[in-house]
């Protein structure tokens, strides 16, 4: 689930009324190409949990974004 990505009922949230979803991979950052994360970070999060579903930040590394880390010494 990215800003990029757009109609998430349509993508999986009907499938949430018949199956367990898990989000794995969510995250946004600053960049002008994209909604603001500060906007779309708490949109995002309001939709999982209206859908009840479980979710995991990303990225467990220093050089992926949203990082998480700043570097392996963590």
């Amino acid at each position: 689930v990215y800003p990029w990505k757009k109609d998430w009922d349509k993508m999986f949230g009907f499938l949430t009324d018949k199956y367990p979803v898990f989000v794995g991979e969510v995250g946004c950052e600053v960049d002008d190409k994209y909604e603001d994360p500060y906007v779309w970070g708490p949109t995002v999060m309001a939709y999982i949990q209206s859908k009840k579903l479980s979710w995991a930040a990303w990225s467990f590394h220093p050089t992926a974004s949203p990082s998480l880390i700043r570097d392996w010494e963590y």
